[in-house]
């Protein structure tokens, strides 16, 4: 189904409600099992990345208008929500492996990635390392690497990380922590190369006060040779729930757009 215009999209989007998912689950890679819940029964398969230290309810708005258009998929990361850690240190590369796993479990061949923050660099690292099973991106206040992040928010950041550096040698709850703050710390870690590579649409996206530097996030824009950036306008980091019409308008109408 193709829309002919973007009015009928914002009408769809408007109306937002919570509904129940048609089905949950647990998939086991390596050693962790990893949460998942569909919403919608349409064919084209719309996967949702939250950020860091959260889960699926990031995007709690987002939910129904896309299930209305597209079959949903939201996961809980390694370590954070539902899912478990397993015995592997949390990485943007073993996460990206996780999202894989789910989908050969669910049988999803391909899917558009729609990636928040961390959400985001997972959504990156699948693209490189699996391009043929991404249909399209769409990449909201991701960072090629810790420098992207501006230093007034990297900073309590560090000094949360530095103190459960220390606390994780008495505590494995501190040790948890550790392992989910070193996700903002020290990774990830892209090289524009791999980037360059990438040849599915891509739709990057980051709030005007975002606490990404938007020189990086234009980086990122340019640097994937088949993409399209939008900077939104009195906006911060958490675009998802707080500019939820625009969000919801722009991912949908992307997602439909040649």
């Amino acid at each position: 189904m193709k829309y002919n215009t973007i009015q009928f999209i914002i009408e769809e989007a408007g109306g937002i409600k919570m509904v129940q998912p048609k089905d949950t689950g647990y998939v086991i890679v390596d050693t962790a099992n990893i949460f998942y819940q569909i919403f919608g029964e349409n064919q084209r398969t719309v996967i949702l990345l939250h950020g860091n230290g959260e889960d699926w309810r990031t995007f709690g708005k987002q939910i129904e208008p896309l299930s209305k258009h597209f079959k949903v998929i939201t996961i809980d990361s390694r370590g954070h929500g539902a899912s478990s850690f397993g015995r592997e240190q949390l990485s943007i590369e073993i996460m990206a492996e996780d999202v894989i796993g789910v989908m050969n479990k669910l049988n999803i061949s391909k899917a558009v990635l729609v990636g928040f923050s961390d959400g985001g660099n997972i959504a990156i690292q699948i693209a490189i390392r699996y391009p043929n099973r991404v249909d399209k991106l769409i990449l909201a206040g991701a960072n090629l690497n810790p420098t992207g992040i501006k230093l007034l928010a990297q900073f309590p950041v560090i000094i949360h990380y530095l103190v459960c550096v220390v606390a994780s040698m008495f505590s494995k709850r501190a040790g948890k922590q550790r392992q989910i703050l070193d996700l903002m710390v020290n990774q990830p870690n892209f090289v524009l190369e791999e980037l360059k590579m990438l040849n599915m649409p891509t739709l990057v996206l980051a709030g005007e006060n975002d606490v990404i530097k938007e020189d990086h996030t234009k980086l990122i824009a340019k640097s994937i040779p088949n993409s399209k950036l939008e900077i939104l306008p009195n906006a911060d980091h958490f675009i998802f729930s707080r500019d939820v019409s625009r969000v919801n308008i722009m991912v949908i109408a992307y997602i439909y757009e040649d």
